[in-house]
């Protein structure tokens, strides 16, 4: 059967007129067919088809209908029957329903190529696979060869169309991190709240099922400002290109994904990732699940500042502050501020590692530590060994001050702030 696909495959890169060398990549072979390369699910045009190239997830794009053909060997079913001659006119017509074309790139709207003549170098197009209720209650989807079945299960009246075939769970689900949470990118909330530390299972509606014709929906996933979020995706099995797909971004970068492909993973530029998830009319697949993780901001390996020497701090994440010649003892007559300036909406959290000032009156006279929100100045000092009060702005602009007398220097302070 393989040896008879690839010897039709030549057939059609011969008719063609391509010349590919011998033991040429995948990358190379779409190239020399005037396709390109091109992220997974950019592919859209229905006359247009995409298989695998080697350049990461990556999918062949080619107008040609050469690599079409190559991809339909692999995903639509072609049947090769060796005692029936491939240039019967009523296997194709009678049998499929099929017609005869000269250009496999014009099989189109999900139909199938299932044979193909070398005497009038034409191929039979048949209709596509549809699946019945009876398919859709037993949990199925709709394949067209037993072995593109993952379970082995398959029952051959529940789906529409010539050699066609139910596939019936149960089939192996990819292990997926996190399995604690889980929540549908059709979840009527729309937004998934990922806490720090913390992970989540994203799917497709009725996964480990298939997922329903007709869906339209969207997810957004939101962790702490400080965080950035892990994508792993654990499974994608759609519809292949363009008709089923789920698209996912961080608002940087975008990327479609359609078929079945094993993404890369990627960590998100910002706190933020959205999943859309598309599936049109007819035809259905198991669907898909990703694992997300925060990775959190640590203030003690971020930058580190010093009252006196930095005055002004522009940060979206945040770091440390210490006094001057912290974790040694401050100097005597300073006087001195710090401004700590985050994106408009954002707040600023505070906790303190260490806390150590002269033991003050009760009006903290000698040394004292300052904080509040810079657009509204507060006259409460702290001193001694007990750490402000203040843990939490209420804007995104803070102001530090910090003062010592004449003698009687100690370790000061080292605060830990986060941009939240």
């Amino acid at each position: 059967m393989a040896g008879m696909k690839m010897l039709l495959l030549a057939a059609v890169l011969y008719l063609g007129g391509v010349k590919v060398a011998a033991g040429a990549s995948r990358s190379e072979q779409c190239r020399s067919e005037g396709g390109s390369c091109v992220s997974a699910g950019s592919c859209r045009s229905p006359a247009v088809a995409a298989s695998a190239c080697e350049d990461g997830p990556a999918v062949c794009c080619n107008p040609s209908g050469l690599n079409a053909f190559a991809r339909t060997l692999e995903l639509d079913g072609f049947e090769i029957g060796l005692r029936v001659n491939p240039c019967s006119d009523r296997k194709c017509r009678k049998w499929y329903r099929g017609v005869w074309l000269t250009d496999p790139a014009t099989c189109t709207d999900k139909k199938r190529l299932v044979n193909y003549c070398a005497t009038t170098n034409q191929w039979c197009c048949a209709p596509p696979c549809t699946r019945k209720s009876r398919c859709q209650k037993k949990k199925g989807y709709c394949v067209p060869r037993k072995d593109m079945c993952p379970s082995g299960r398959t029952r051959r009246r529940l789906c529409g169309g010539r050699m066609c075939f139910c596939c019936l769970p149960e089939w192996p689900v990819p292990a997926c991190p996190c399995s604690a949470n889980r929540v549908s990118v059709c979840d009527p909330a729309g937004t998934y709240a990922l806490a720090e530390d913390s992970c989540v299972q994203v799917h497709s509606p009725n996964y480990p099922y298939p997922y329903d014709n007709d869906a339209a929906c969207s997810l957004s996933v939101v962790a702490p400002s400080f965080c950035r979020i892990t994508v792993e995706y654990c499974q994608v099995a759609l519809e292949k290109c363009p008709y089923d797909y789920v698209n996912v971004t961080d608002g940087v970068a975008s990327n479609s994904y359609c078929g079945v492909v094993s993404p890369a993973a990627f960590t998100t530029a910002a706190n933020t990732v959205a999943f859309s998830f598309f599936s049109d009319s007819s035809q259905v697949n198991r669907g898909f699940q990703a694992s997300l993780s925060t990775s959190c901001f640590d203030c003690t390996q971020g930058p580190t500042y010093q009252v006196c020497t930095d005055t002004a701090v522009t940060t979206s994440t945040g770091g440390l502050i210490n006094s001057p010649g912290y974790p040694g003892t401050y100097p005597t007559f300073v006087d001195c501020t710090l401004t700590i300036s985050a994106p408009a909406g954002s707040t600023i959290t505070f906790s303190y590692l260490s806390f150590e000032l002269e033991d003050p009156p009760p009006t903290c006279g000698f040394d004292y530590f300052q904080i509040y929100d810079t657009s509204a100045p507060s006259a409460t000092k702290y001193c001694g060994t007990t750490a402000p009060s203040f843990t939490a702005s209420s804007t995104n602009s803070v102001t530090i001050r910090f003062s010592s007398d004449k003698s009687d220097v100690f370790s000061g302070f080292s605060i830990c702030f986060v941009v939240v």
